[in-house]
């Protein structure tokens, strides 16, 4: 999957919020807290259950205005 090979291969480390949009698309939510931003991109169900209860997303949150880290988490 394409989210896992970004965060394995930290394909975005660095990178500001524009050159992630034009990399990955427009992300569904983006979150601002404390001055520093996220993104969030919607990936559907969990694929790491039997039982495929709740959605996956990527979460790419930025620090001054470059990529800081890029996690997958179930909400």
């Amino acid at each position: 999957m394409l989210a896992d090979d970004l965060i394995r291969c930290h394909l975005l480390k660095g990178e500001s919020p524009a050159e992630v949009e034009a990399e990955i698309g427009a992300p569904e939510e983006i979150e601002t807290n404390q001055g520093k931003t996220s993104f969030i991109y919607g990936l559907g169900r969990e694929r790491d259950s039997f039982i495929q209860i709740d959605n996956e997303s990527l979460l790419v949150e930025f620090a001054d205005e470059e990529v800081a880290s890029v996690v997958i988490f179930q909400n």
